[in-house]
């Protein structure tokens, strides 16, 4: 597992959301898509993740004169699991929270940046408004949501489980498809 002090930094958190979903990219390809950060910037950021054993370098090859390597993410060792999250203080919690905040943020604002955004973005927070807008949208949209369930410790697992399972179909590659980041958060309120 990465310390959070390696990941606590946006940028770096985007690099690894980039790689989510066994993707190998090379660097070239993780700053297409990140437009928004300077080349000289996301190459240190990615030599910090791999310095860290975050990332792994999975093929290298030349290109005009200079070598270039395709990273993936090292198993597990970006993922803070259950068992480092139980030692984390609250401190380091709530650190871990704002940087994993802070990168979907910098990730939204770089999706602003394509051009077709413009038409593609519907920030909802009315869950019937929601239902309208995604059963009547013509393409691709990016949004965000927030709903108030009222759930006990039993439902907390059916409803994690039961989205597990919905978005295992979703889960690889295919033709056609375009790769969309989904993010959940629970907090009990």
């Amino acid at each position: 597992m990465a310390r959070p002090a390696v990941l606590a930094h946006p940028i770096r958190l985007r690099v690894v959301l980039a790689l989510v979903g066994d993707r190998e990219l090379t660097t070239a390809e993780i700053a297409a898509e990140m437009p928004d950060v300077p080349t000289a910037t996301l190459y240190r950021h990615i030599a910090a993740l791999s310095k860290a054993g975050v990332l792994d370098v999975v093929s290298e090859r030349r290109v005009r004169g200079a070598v270039e390597r395709t990273f993936a993410l090292h198993q597990g060792a970006a993922l803070v699991d259950s068992a480092a999250a139980a030692e984390m203080t609250t401190e380091e919690k709530s650190a871990a929270f704002g940087v994993f905040a802070a990168s979907l943020i910098a990730a939204y604002d770089g999706y602003l940046t394509r051009k077709d955004s413009e038409t593609k973005t519907s920030p909802l927070f009315n869950a019937t408004e929601e239902w309208k807008v995604l059963h009547n949208a013509p393409q691709l949209q990016a949004g965000y949501r927030a709903l108030a369930m009222y759930l006990d410790e039993e439902d907390i697992v059916a409803l994690a489980s039961g989205v597990r399972e919905a978005l295992v179909p979703y889960l690889t590659p295919a033709e056609g498809k375009e790769r969309v980041l989904f993010s959940t958060v629970f907090i009990p309120s």
